[in-house]
């Protein structure tokens, strides 16, 4: 019976070392996943910051590209031909100041060319030429930024008025 009772006790304290090992591992088990989320949240953060800046480049490089090739946001309308525009004698002055649109217009590539854009009511641009129907395009304004006029762009003068 002695053997019996000393066996169970050691046995008994055999088991509760176990336990407390098994405590052990599973409070380091617990310790490793709070490390790793906080690892995780940082590394998130990092990347939240990262496609932050990447947009912000993007827009950036978008609006730059749209100035390198000097093509307005607006879409692009039908082409007219050159013989529908011809109609009155051009008298051709040199006044430079800014305009704002007072409606839709057609940009023309030409005095009496072809349509290149449509740009929308309120777009403000400058010239220092106009003759009695055409206002030369020599500046446009993209986000209240002044762009030079790359290509010859030309709009009716009923649709526009200086400021």
């Amino acid at each position: 019976m002695k053997i019996l009772f000393i066996l169970s006790m050691v046995y008994l304290s055999l088991s509760a070392n176990d336990v407390q090992r098994l405590y052990e591992i599973v409070s380091d088990v617990n310790n490793v996943q709070t490390d790793n989320t906080e690892l995780l949240e940082q590394k998130v953060k990092r990347l939240e910051k990262k496609v932050k800046e990447l947009t912000l480049a993007l827009k950036q490089k978008e609006a730059q590209s749209h100035v390198k090739q000097n093509i307005p946001k607006e879409p692009q309308v039908a082409r007219k031909t050159k013989a529908v525009l011809k109609t009155k004698p051009k008298k051709k002055s040199s006044q430079v100041g800014t305009y704002r649109l007072l409606r839709d217009a057609y940009v023309y590539n030409e005095e009496d060319g072809e349509i290149l854009y449509t740009w929308e009511k309120g777009r403000s641009f400058t010239s220092s030429k106009h003759t009695d129907r055409m206002i030369k395009v020599t500046g446009y304004f993209v986000n209240r930024i002044w762009r030079k006029a790359e290509k010859n762009m030309w709009v009716k003068s009923e649709n526009a008025f200086r400021r």
